[in-house]
């Protein structure tokens, strides 16, 4: 596993390691002597445990040299050894400040003491850490002194793989603004070796302190942009794993190759290599850091999973080698008794063969469907990244990338234009990421161009658009009944759907425009005219809200997808298919629903908004067919009532200069216009008092729980939003812990494990918890996201739990219903107080608390979720000093799903058969900002489905 950890102006790791350098220094190798018999061949090989590396290591002279702290020290400056400077603020001091809040108020630790931060000064680097896999470090542990050696130094060759590979990716910045990038050299790093854990178990791993500093190939000092360390870590950490098993084959070892599997058994996508002989469960048994956790947790009722890490938390010094190896010797001799024929002794191990030839990779198109499965594009990295994995036990790194070189030139896979970068922001050389090709499987072109020739054709198809008078004297009836007149936007939307579309209709709405109103009344003009319409929504939960709020009946895509394809479900000529938050639906569904339904000769609608949260799988079909045929928008917002947060709400959407909202990709938007764009919404928020921040993420989040529990709303009237599952998991054990607090739980808890999704968790409940079911259950009459009330736990007879759950629904005929079952037959459960941003859309609430800690998934499409579900209460963000600083870039920062037809096939791609580029053309001719270059192709020709 490969962490990158940034180093501070003052060289402190920011992980309760302290000071780096002094941590470096601190390791404790193996004797020299213990090493002789192994490195009898090659004595220069039994180096120190600390020593320097990269390119640049030779051109600062430190080649070869001992590593001494000064020498460190000096070069975290910013400085050579002889005192040169080698960037910009080579020697700056970073200055010790006390933290205020935005009030001038001196903020307080835990203990009541002010909090002090360091700001500025010369950041020393960074932190490149590589850990040998458990089976590996179990190997090493099990290993004679000579054995150790020579596993050692496969980790080592390993990391040099790896670490050779981020070098090469690393740029360096020139011009005014940084605008030119420019290759590097090299760079320059101190390795050292650790051998254990911080329980002093065996934990083979290597701090490679990167300096940041580099020489461009223009032979210029100065600092390197660490954007591309961070891109391809991953690619780099399955050479590692490439290498490194390989090395340990190659000591004897015998390597087994394994296929992960699902909670049900089944085969999943992932392939991952281990020593033949070496078990999880002896890797498990020999890591007890996990189980110390637990046993806190235990202990201690309501404690949180960082409170136990910290708790349990031991500083990391490692005593001499020798006594390390004897703690190892113990362990594994206890371990050995309490599981007979578990522990093999390496001469045992070297006598196993293992599967690794014998299990075949997957095909070079089934690991191009897994690069596919959430976006339409990928780059080199990610098939470094997945033919590393693909190829690990049978490939070295070097036959990997020589993998990488055959797949990237394969026939069948077409050339994509880089990611766009805005003109201001772009210099004669811009960025790796926007200056090299990405890659699409021919199919995934394909599908896009398809999606777009179906939504053009599907506009003749006169019979499914309704007569002009059914229409009007619907919507006079409608407006009749309910009193109100629909606004001028509304009507337009109404008569676009019915009359002005044929077999496909899209709506664009922004959040809280009122979309259900004008589903209604298109819904009532198709049943006039004898039309049966049905529902679709991403999940079910969404699909059982839609089918209450359109009384038309609805399930989820995935669901409908497989009624179909099993014959349980079929559509009529004339039927109307309503497609809801379409903007969250990929490529490849849309295509497929679009194919049903025009096979069916029904009309298809979808209704959704571009601008919020983006499909989790490749590509966008909706903004696909918007392009195609156009759309019309509900731009008045509705949901929101006060005058200052229906301003805030129109500040999320980017408009033009007449207020209309503009269809934004991928490099539209420039980063000074991202930044101002950013600064309205945060002027917006922060004037209506929406913003607290806080020194630490825990503050934050304890402040938010705490408004959360003291707000006299009901908790179905709140909603704790948080933008990662662990994130949601850490908010609700601290609901919890305060519900018991004041007695709204019992204080009794009972734990089992629970599943949820593809993983397990130890899920404790007491009388009363509020739950969420995350798997549908038909015997139980449940969907992923019912939920629920805890009414009584008790022992189950035959095991497990027996729970009876009070079901809460919006749904009358729902709401109230009583579920009985045991934890060891329905375990798909989870606490429902907090929820990510991502379950939230569709909702609306009068309280909205959102924990914004995370920088890195926060962005404009975020935001605009976790505001736009407010209604008539008020909105509170909750962040840190660290991402307010960075907030504004933040709010204003867009993540829309790209596809290819927007990207363009690069210049670099071979022609095509004229009769494709004939083709394309004619088929986009009305696509012209994102239509395919005229000469740009491929080597074999398209098929266009009919």
């Amino acid at each position: 596993m490969m962490n990158l950890t940034r180093i501070d102006a003052r060289g402190n790791h920011g992980k309760g390691q302290g000071n780096v350098f002094n941590y470096m220094m601190a390791t404790e190798g193996m004797a020299v002597d213990q090493a002789t018999a192994y490195y009898a061949n090659d004595p220069s090989d039994a180096q120190q445990n600390t020593r320097w590396g990269g390119a640049l290591a030779e051109a600062l002279g430190v080649a070869g040299k001992a590593v001494l702290k000064a020498d460190m020290e000096q070069l975290g400056k910013g400085f050579a050894l002889d005192g040169t400077p080698l960037c910009r603020n080579a020697g700056a001091e970073p200055r010790r400040v006390v933290k205020r809040d935005r009030r001038g108020q001196v903020r307080l630790d835990d203990e009541g003491k002010p909090m002090e931060a360091w700001e500025g000064g010369h950041r020393v680097g960074f932190d490149l850490t590589i850990s040998a896999p458990g089976d590996v470090s179990v190997a090493f542990a099990l290993a004679n002194d000579a054995e150790r050696a020579g596993i050692l130094r496969a980790h080592r060759r390993a990391c040099a793989v790896a670490m050779d590979y981020c070098q090469s990716k690393a740029e360096t910045r020139r011009g005014q603004g940084g605008k030119e990038a420019m290759d590097v050299e090299g760079l320059v790093w101190t390795a050292a070796d650790h051998f254990a854990n911080r329980n002093l178990q065996s934990d083979l791993h290597t701090h490679h302190l990167v300096y940041g500093v580099t020489r461009g190939v223009d032979g210029k000092w100065g600092t390197f942009d660490a954007i591309e360390l961070y891109n391809h870590q991953h690619a780099a950490d399955r050479l590692y794993k490439a290498q490194l098993y390989r090395e340990m084959a190659m000591l004897g070892y015998g390597i087994d190759r394994l296929r992960s599997k699902d909670l049900d058994g089944r085969e999943g996508a992932d392939t991952h290599a281990r020593i033949a002989g070496i078990s999880e469960e002896l890797v498990t048994l020999l890591k007890t850091r996990r189980q110390e956790i637990l046993d806190y947790t235990a202990k201690h009722p309501g404690a949180s999973h960082d409170d136990a890490c910290k708790a349990t938390r031991r500083k990391k010094h490692e005593p001499a080698f020798p006594e390390l190896t004897r703690d190892w010797k113990t362990t594994i001799e206890r371990v050995a008794h309490e599981n007979p024929g578990l522990v093999r002794s390496t001469e045992e191990l070297k006598q196993l063969s293992g599967n690794a030839n014998k299990v075949a990779p997957k095909s070079f198109e089934e690991v191009l469907s897994r690069l596919h499965e959430t976006e339409a594009m990928f780059r080199e990295r990610d098939v470094v990244r997945e033919l590393g994995m693909e190829y690990m036990g049978q490939l070295d790194a070097s036959e990997v990338m020589e993998a990488v070189e055959r797949f990237t030139a394969q026939s069948g896979l077409v050339r994509v234009q880089a990611e766009r970068l805005h003109d201001d922001d772009r210099g004669e050389r811009p960025a790796r990421r926007h200056r090299e090709d990405r890659f699409a499987a021919d199919w995934m072109v394909d599908w896009e161009a398809d999606i777009v020739r179906r939504a053009q054709a599907r506009q003749a198809e006169e019979a499914l658009k309704l007569p002009a008078a059914t229409v009007d004297r619907e919507v006079a009836a409608f407006e009749s009944k309910n009193g109100f007149h629909l606004s001028d936007e509304q009507r337009e939307s109404v008569r676009h759907l019915t009359i002005g579309t044929g077999g496909l209709g899209v709506l664009s709405g922004l959040a809280g425009t009122g979309k259900t109103t004008v589903a209604a009344v298109y819904k009532q003009c198709f049943e006039a005219e004898g039309r049966r319409l049905f529902g679709l929504a991403v999940s079910n939960k969404a699909a059982m809200k839609l089918e209450e709020e359109s009384g038309m009946p609805c399930m989820s895509v995935a669901k409908l997808l497989s009624e179909v394809k099993k014959g349980k479900v079929t559509f009529q000529a004339h039927d109307v298919v309503v497609l809801d938050e379409a903007g969250m639906v990929a490529t490849d569904d849309t295509l497929k629903l679009m194919k049903h339904c025009q096979t069916a000769r029904c009309k298809l609608i979808l209704q959704g908004d571009s601008d919020q949260l983006q499909p989790i799988a490749a590509g966008s079909g909706f903004a696909l067919a918007k392009r195609a045929i156009g759309d019309r928008t509900l731009s008045e917002i509705r949901r929101q009532t006060h005058p200052l947060d229906l301003a805030i709400a129109r500040s999320l959407y980017e408009r033009d200069d007449q207020g209309r909202v503009k269809n934004v990709r991928r490099g539209d938007r420039s980063r000074a216009e991202t930044l101002a764009m950013g600064a309205r919404i945060l002027s917006g928020l922060e004037a209506r008092g929406c913003i607290d921040v806080f020194g630490h993420a825990s503050h934050a989040l304890k402040s938010a729980v705490d408004d959360y529990l003291n707000s006299p709303r009901p908790l179905s009237e709140k909603l704790l939003l948080t933008h990662s599952r662990a994130e949601v998991a850490a908010l609700n054990e601290t609901v919890r812990a305060g519900l018991k607090k004041n007695g709204a739980l019992d204080n009794q808890d009972v734990t089992f494990r629970a599943r949820i999704k593809d993983r397990w968790q130890d899920l404790s409940l007491a009388r009363r918890d509020r739950v969420m079911f995350t798997a549908t259950n038909d015997d139980l009459g449940v969907v992923n996201g019912t939920e629920g009330i805890v009414e009584s736990i008790r022992e189950g007879k035959k095991g497990g739990f027996d729970l009876v759950v009070r079901v809460e629904a919006s749904n009358s005929k729902e709401d109230g219903r009583l579920l009985r079952f045991n934890t060891a037959e329905h375990n798909a459960l989870t606490h429902r107080y907090a929820m990510t941003i991502h379950k939230a859309q569709g909702q609306g609430k009068p309280e909205i608390y959102h924990v914004a800690t995370n920088l890195g998934m926060l962005d404009q499409q975020s935001a605009l979720v976790a505001f736009t579900r407010l209604t008539s209460g008020h909105y509170r963000m909750y962040t840190t000093d660290e991402v307010f600083e960075r907030l504004s870039e933040r709010l204003g920062m867009e993540r829309h799903k790209e596809t290819v037809l927007d990207a363009r096939l690069s210049k670099q791609q071979l022609p095509l058969q004229s009769t494709f580029v004939d083709g394309i053309d004619a088929l986009l001719q009305k696509l012209k900002p994102i239509a395919l270059p005229p000469q740009a192709a491929r080597q074999k020709s398209l098929t266009l489905t009919p």
